[in-house]
């Protein structure tokens, strides 16, 4: 997903992304990861709302998200 789609997401949509991250599928936990990210920037107080969009943004640009799968 891009930051802005995860920015955007609708409660309803959280919740089936976080659903399918524990279930396993790969993609989804990278997003979830970056979900949790966003909620967290968008929940600091003393950043402007544009201030925390190019933070996610940044953050989104600078981090690789790797998710591997042990079956053990």
């Amino acid at each position: 997903m891009t930051p802005k789609q995860i920015m955007a997401m609708p409660a309803d949509a959280r919740l089936a992304l976080e659903a399918r991250a524990r279930a396993g599928d790969i993609e989804a936990v990278a997003d979830w990861m970056l979900l949790a990210a966003w909620r967290a920037v968008s929940a600091m107080k003393n950043l402007r709302p544009r201030q925390r969009v190019r933070s996610f943004i940044g953050l989104c640009q600078n981090v690789a998200i790797t998710v591997e799968t042990t079956h053990g």
